[in-house]
């Protein structure tokens, strides 16, 4: 897989496969995650998906896609780390089954979708403006609603109060409520300029032709100063705190926020992302097998690495009485982690499960486009075979060194009214 810079600030990463019969192209404008920026930045992408100059409409975006043989064009907003990426992703079908310039028609839909606009009097279309803003305010409202998604926010957030990794993606209510037309028209006007614009494409067209079809499309596109993008890795938790919020809630969710003390830029990275599928990323984990199945003090208990942050969680769903000896036993297992106590199954467990979700990348254009987006923002070139390799190269005592590494930042508990 090769990255390229195809124009000032705007990298091609491309997969020219016949493997497919879909391709993939995605835009991706990257900025710094921040709490003054982040809701404006998050709903551009829905705002723009609503229609060009010439095709103001829906009705007449959908018949532009239909003519391409039923593309896809969709709003994404994700985080990796603390880079907020902000894209259109496109799905279509591959040029090697249509005979035709399928991914030069695509590119030109995508690149008026990001640089032309429905506009009135030199902002955004007010119906489209006030529809994507409320649809916002909903998105951000409605995160509540799923409670054990709720709870790891909120120690998130609790956890990295001070940090960028404290902004959720789509920003807070209160920022998205503020959005006026002028300063949304602003923002815009400053993504173009100041993000570096990652492309990814998989499909059968040579990389030669799709430089020249993509260089082609955005060659209106502003550039300007880019934004410096980076992620604050903390190595090690401070005076560990704890958290308890109370709702109208059956069950308990009880979330660790923990600094894993390694990230992906880290060269033994492999070995922290072994220890939690160890700890509690399979079916075999100590977390499941002991915490969940021997023990019965919670109905589901799971560990999972941010791998740009270097943070990881533990998540549980507990009843709320449960909640100290759960905690207790979750935190037992970690020093038992930490102390070397680990099986060869355990080992064997957690590596299937580490192939198998990277294998799994290469089989879906989607996942690989998320993979190398995640990939191209950490300055990293080698593909999710070789990470699963470098995993399958970790043995026990690295699992243990990966685990002390680990320390307790964040204990938050969402329980119910009455408990």
């Amino acid at each position: 897989m090769e990255r390229k810079q195809i124009a000032p600030g705007v990298f091609l990463t491309a997969d020219t496969t016949r493997k497919f019969k879909s391709g993939c192209l995605s835009f991706n404008l990257l900025q710094p995650l921040d709490r003054y920026t982040a809701s404006k930045n998050a709903v551009l992408p829905y705002l723009l998906r609503r229609g060009t100059r010439q095709y103001p409409d829906m009705e007449s975006y959908a018949a532009a896609l239909d003519e391409l043989y039923g593309a896809k064009i969709n709003a994404v907003v994700r985080r990796k780390g603390e880079v907020q990426c902000l894209g259109l992703l496109a799905h279509f079908v591959d040029g090697q089954y249509t005979g035709g310039d399928q991914l030069e028609k695509v590119a030109a839909l995508l690149a008026q979708t990001l640089l032309e606009p429905v506009t009135e009097e030199n902002l955004f279309r007010a119906d489209y403006f006030e529809g994507e803003k409320s649809n916002l305010i909903d998105r951000i409202r409605a995160q509540i609603n799923e409670k054990g998604a709720y709870a790891l926010h909120r120690a998130t957030q609790l956890m990295c109060q001070n940090e960028a990794y404290g902004v959720d993606r789509l920003g807070d209510q209160d920022s998205a409520a503020a959005i006026t037309p002028d300063s949304l028209f602003q923002a815009w006007q400053t993504l173009l300029q100041s993000s570096r614009l990652e492309i990814f494409y998989c499909g059968s067209m040579a990389r030669g032709q799709v430089e020249s079809v993509l260089s082609q499309a955005l060659r209106e596109l502003p550039r300007g100063m880019q934004a410096v993008l980076s992620t604050e890795v903390i190595r090690q938790a401070k005076k560990p705190r704890t958290h308890r919020e109370r709702l109208d809630v059956t069950q308990g969710k009880l979330v660790l926020g923990l600094r894993a003390g390694r990230s992906i830029l880290d060269a033994d990275f492999p070995a922290t992302q072994m220890m939690s599928m160890v700890y509690g990323g399979s079916l075999t984990s100590k977390l499941f097998s002991t915490v969940r199945e021997k023990l019965s003090l919670c109905y589901y208990a799971q560990s999972r690495v941010d791998k740009w942050k270097g943070v990881m969680f533990v998540q549980s769903g507990i009843d709320f009485a449960q909640y100290g000896r759960a905690l207790d036993e979750i935190l037992r297992q970690l020093r038992l982690t930490q102390q070397g106590e680990i099986t060869k199954e355990e080992m064997t467990a957690g590596f299937q499960t580490v192939s198998a979700l990277y294998r799994a990348v290469a089989d879906s254009p989607a996942e690989m486009e998320d993979f190398w987006l995640g990939q191209t923002i950490a300055g990293l070139d080698y593909g999710p075979d070789e990470f699963a390799a470098r995993c399958g190269r970790v043995g026990p005592e690295q699992v243990a060194q990966a685990a002390q590494a680990v320390s307790l930042d964040t204990t938050y508990f969402l329980s119910g009214l009455e408990d």
